[in-house]
């Protein structure tokens, strides 16, 4: 079976691609099948856009300790690839890898860093797949060098914004100059699209409940401009639990 697929994988592009849907379906049953012919489900650089989506596919979904470092170098070498959509995808495969392998974290993180300082119309893709791999390893945060070398302002697609908030209000200690940046982003509260919104709410509440003496009189602008001018149904009555349960002391919120 293995010599079969690996022979249709070198068929035309809509050949391969059936190939490659049907040894996720294989690979239920016999994980390990293709795990020594990696090479001939490689992207090729005249591969069409859905094949190319597909084997990136493939590839993570078979990514073990000791294939790991092997389909890294694959994906720094995919992520130079012109179409941005592709790109995009390749870095979310990135941080993919980082959450099945945690052996290969760390050089995860700096292929990243690598990546978005050749190409920094992926810094939105990065900051969302630093945040995945932060969120289970904390001590990956490499939020600093990001703000550093490309500026916060530089990101402004939405998801991305929800992300780079998310790391504010959980690490803002320790990240330099983490405070004036989420400020900002409260300066301009009702410009920004209703998930950011929500986030900013979130990071801030969190920042209270770890300094509230610092930030009671931030956290009382974003309630009561949330409540007050927001349009929002879930965004007001979101802020209005938190405000009620706050009043409550900060020891019944924790």
């Amino acid at each position: 079976v293995n010599s079969a697929l690996v022979t249709l994988s070198r068929g035309d592009p809509e050949t391969q691609y059936v190939v490659c849907k049907n040894i996720h379906a294989i690979l239920v049953i016999f994980p390990n099948l293709i795990c020594n012919s990696l090479d001939s489900f490689y992207v090729r650089f005249t591969d069409p856009p859905y094949v190319k989506l597909e084997k990136l596919r493939l590839l993570l979904k078979l990514v073990t300790p000791s294939t790991a470092s092997q389909i890294l170098k694959e994906l720094e070498e995919y992520s130079s690839e012109v179409d941005l959509v592709f790109a995009e995808e390749v870095v979310k495969g990135i941080a993919t890898v980082a959450l099945k392998i945690e052996s290969v974290a760390p050089s995860c993180v700096e292929l990243l860093l690598r990546i978005v300082g050749r190409r920094s119309e992926l810094l939105p893709q990065v900051i969302t797949s630093c945040k995945n791999i932060v969120r289970k390893y904390p001590e990956q945060l490499v939020l600093d060098t990001l703000i550093v070398e490309h500026g916060a302002d530089a990101v402004a697609e939405e998801d991305a914004k929800v992300s780079l908030i998310w790391m504010l209000g959980e690490f803002c200690d320790f990240i330099r100059d983490g405070k004036p940046i989420i400020t900002r982003f409260i300066d301009e509260l009702m410009s920004h699209e209703q998930p950011v919104q929500m986030a900013i709410l979130s990071a801030v509440i969190k920042m209270f409940l770890r300094d509230p003496v610092e930030m009671e009189q931030t956290l009382n602008i974003v309630l009561d401009t949330l409540t007050t001018r927001s349009n929002d149904p879930d965004l007001r009555d979101r802020a209005y639990a938190y405000w009620r349960l706050l009043s409550k002391g900060v020891g019944v919120a924790k």
